[in-house]
């Protein structure tokens, strides 16, 4: 899965509400795993995953009272890396596969974000075959070991020949090829929202979305306001059919 929006949208909290939600055993709906968590840019906070972590145990006990593990339990499925570089980020992806075999529990790999340390190079043939390597890597560990693997990158502005701003991902278009499921975050009507942009499986979508403590959710404001627009719409179509079928009853 890729993502990628503006910067302070919510991409590593949405990492980090993943990274916690593939511990949910599978009774629960969950896949009852462990993660890679690989973080670029530094910006992983181990207090606000453990707040998403509490948050998740307090729901999942209140739904099931069997549940007895802890936010610490939720925790330890977890397993942090900080790439400080390039060199040190290609290592990691070919090393997966060892990490892998010591642990057929794990389900999700996270890498947040994948372009980081790549938008700065000058030589851009050698940053593009790098990132071929490393997307041709990756998908082969997800393919072969039955793994989801999110990617997060960054987004830039390109002007057309229109002179028109448009936001694109970072480093080019050709990342959108290598992945099979993309989605976009971005700012709608002052809300955060998201958008899913590429699918085999689902229709193109967006849904509205908030941050709090207890991690990513529905925006339940927005849910509401929608709602209430389609029932006046409704009522507007139903008004306009009745009024319609009287003006062709009278004539």
């Amino acid at each position: 899965m890729f993502y990628c929006g503006v910067p302070g949208i919510g991409k590593t909290q949405f990492c980090m509400q993943l990274a916690v939600d593939v511990g949910i055993p599978e009774r629960l709906g969950g896949v009852d795993g462990y993660c890679i968590y690989a973080d670029t840019e530094g910006s992983f906070v181990g207090e606000r995953i453990s707040e998403i972590s509490s948050a998740l145990v307090q729901h999942l006990q209140s739904v099931d009272t069997e549940f007895k593990s802890d936010s610490l339990s939720l925790l330890s499925r977890i397993t942090y890396y900080r790439l400080n570089d390039y060199i040190e980020q290609l290592a990691f992806v070919h090393s997966l596969e060892q990490i892998i075999k010591q642990n057929n529990k794990i389900k999700l790999i996270i890498i947040d974000s994948v372009t980081f340390h790549f938008r700065s190079f000058t030589d851009y043939l050698l940053r593009t075959r790098l990132l071929q390597e490393m997307a041709l890597n990756l998908i082969k560990i997800a393919k072969d070991n039955n793994i989801a693997i999110v990617l997060i990158n960054q987004v830039t502005t390109q002007i057309t020949t229109q002179n028109v701003a448009t936001i694109i991902p970072a480093l080019g278009e050709s990342w959108k090829h290598y992945c099979t499921n993309r989605a976009i975050l971005f700012w709608k009507n002052g809300k955060r929202c998201v958008k899913l942009v590429k699918s085999p499986h689902q229709k193109s979508s967006e849904e509205y979305f908030s941050i709090s403590t207890a991690g990513i959710r529905d925006d339940e404001e927005m849910y509401q306001n929608e709602y209430i627009s389609t029932q006046n719409d409704n009522n507007d179509n139903t008004q306009n059919e009745i009024n319609n079928s009287q003006i062709n009853i009278t004539n």
